[in-house]
Order: C-alpha cells, then sequence, then structure tokens
C-alpha cells in the first residue's frame, strides 16, 4: 500500500490543514496477472495494441501515472482552478459522467456542472480529497479506479465536512500519451 500526500495552498492559508490527499494504491494484478499469463486469454487482444495482461511492473507504473493525474485534479480543484482539474478528463465526445442528475456526455456538459455546482458558488469553493483508492490495469491503456471523494468547508479549523461519496473512473492512456478519464460515477 501506498500513501501520497498532496497539499492545498488555499486550504493550508485558510485551515491549517496541509493537504488531504491520502491514497491508499492497490495493486490488483501484480499476481493475478502474473498468474494468468500462462492462461489461455495471455494473448488474447481488446484493440490493436492492447494486450489482457500487464505485468507487475507495468501495472505500478501504470498506477504510478494514474494516481498522479488525480493528485493533479486535487491540487488543481484546490487551488481553485477548474480548467487544470478538467484536464484530467478527456476531450472525446463520447466521455460520461454518471452523477445525481443522469448521465452527461461531453467535457463541457461536465464543465457546465462543477462550474455552477462547486465553482461559482457564495463564498470560497470547499477542498477535495481522494482516498481509499482502487487503481486497477486492465490492460497496458486502461484503468478502473474506485475511490472515495469528500470535499470539506474551507477556513473551518475543525476540517467540516461538507459532502462525501464513491466514486468509479475508467480511465484510458490517449494518444498524447496522456491518462483521462473517459467514465466518471460520482455519487
Amino acid at each position: 500500500m501506498a500513501f501520497l500526500a498532496a497539499g492545498s495552498k488555499r486550504r493550508a492559508t485558510t485551515s491549517g490543514r496541509a493537504g488531504r490527499f491520502v491514497v491508499t494504491v492497490l495493486l490488483v494484478g501484480a499476481a493475478g496477472a502474473c498468474a494468468s499469463a500462462g492462461s489461455s486469454a495471455a494473448g488474447t487482444s481488446v484493440g490493436a495494441d492492447a494486450t489482457l495482461v500487464v505485468s507487475a511492473a507495468d501495472s505500478a507504473s501504470i498506477a504510478s501515472d494514474v494516481t498522479a493525474m488525480l493528485r493533479a485534479q486535487v491540487q488543481a480543484w484546490n487551488r481553485g482552478d477548474l480548467e487544470a482539474f478538467l484536464a484530467g478528463y478527456s476531450d472525446d465526445p463520447t466521455l460520461a459522467f454518471v452523477g445525481e442528475s443522469g448521465v452527461l456526455r461531453g467535457k463541457d456538459a461536465v464543465r457546465e456542472t462543477y462550474r455552477t455546482s462547486y465553482f461559482e458558488v457564495e463564498g470560497e469553493p470547499d477542498d477535495l480529497e481522494f482516498d481509499q483508492l482502487d487503481v486497477r490495469p486492465l490492460g497496458p491503456r486502461a484503468v478502473v479506479v474506485h475511490g472515495r471523494w469528500t470535499l470539506f468547508q474551507p477556513g473551518f479549523e475543525s476540517q467540516t465536512v461538507s459532502g462525501q461519496g464513491r466514486f468509479t473512473l475508467v480511465v484510458q492512456k490517449e494518444d498524447d500519451g496522456q491518462w483521462r478519464i473517459i467514465h466518471d460515477h460520482s455519487s
């Protein structure tokens, strides 16, 4: 298990909390992928360049890269930078965000939801934390991530929780080599 921390400049100056990005990364498939390497699925392709088997070393590298992308999202959110936060989402028009209001398609719809629900609110937006992350590589270019999000009210020394829930992400490595979210189900 790996624990990572990322600071919130805004939160650090308003509440003394040095940041809340505590991540538990579970590398599933390190043993499972190696064990399945000899199975009948070992050469099965999901696409032209993706196989179902990912080595333990590749799993660790993929999990590290995806976790870094998520850490950058938290840092962007906590400094109030919506566009930098959205850089973690794909520009693909099939991007899906599933939440309380149903399924949204495309980055513009996701941007509008975050903007009106979290960034254009009275007072300072809440600080974000992701934790309990479980990063599961499905292949060299696809990952499923499960985790928990928590929002904290800024300016409160007691770090008052204003919202909390679970999320499941499908993240893909795009042609430019960057990992981006193509499906986000948050509740």
